[in-house]
């Protein structure tokens, strides 16, 4: 029988509530920084939207700079180091965009549950793009390996010259930011109707 060991439970049980506390710091601190920015949140505001003290806020984080750059791993690196680049270099290129294609549409969704203007999201991304080197070559890195992945599978799958290949991947990636983009200013709701209708053009077309 294994014995039962209550200073490792209290280790533990410290561990979690570390943990909790750290996630709740970053969590609110991601929708003050979504809002103002780095320049614009004050360690006060992050200190009255977490009730923590001055010195408990120093106990997990050495500068609101240290704390930005959890910020900006947790929710927005993290998930892109999940991305199975190897399992998307083995697809044929047609997997590759509809794979593409769902994680693009998921995006939006998860951030408007989220209750995340997505236009802010942008805005905090490319503030710690500005900011952040590391972030900046990580993110660099990311989607050259994906167009290089796509560059070279559309090369070897059809039988078109390196650079239309290369044009072809870039394309692809460009079309789903660019979706991204339009949901930011209109909305994942959609824009309004982009050709008004014809009933009588219409069946005529059928016809």
């Amino acid at each position: 029988m294994t014995g039962h060991n209550p200073e490792k439970d209290t280790e533990d049980a410290g561990a979690a509530q570390h943990g909790t506390t750290r996630d709740r710091i970053v969590s609110a601190s991601f929708e003050l920084f979504l809002r103002h920015g780095f320049d614009g949140t004050g360690l006060s505001q992050i200190l009255k939207e977490t009730g923590l003290s001055k010195g408990a806020f120093y106990h997990y984080f050495a500068s609101k700079e240290a704390l930005y750059r959890e910020v900006i791993e947790s929710f927005f690196l993290a998930p892109i180091r999940r991305f199975d680049i190897a399992s998307f270099d083995a697809q044929i290129v047609r997997q590759s965009r509809e794979e593409l294609a769902d994680a693009y549409e998921e995006l939006p969704i998860a951030v408007k549950a989220a209750g995340i203007d997505m236009a802010r999201y942008f805005a905090l991304f490319f503030e710690a793009f500005s900011r952040l080197e590391e972030f900046r070559d990580e993110m660099r890195a990311y989607y050259l390996a994906l167009l290089k992945s796509l560059a070279r599978r559309t090369y070897e799958q059809h039988e078109i010259v390196p650079k239309a290949a290369e044009i072809h991947a870039v394309n692809i990636i460009a079309a789903f930011e660019g979706r991204l983009f339009l949901d930011a200013i209109f909305g994942i709701e959609g824009m309004e109707p982009l050709i008004a209708t014809n009933p009588e053009m219409d069946e005529q077309k059928r016809a």
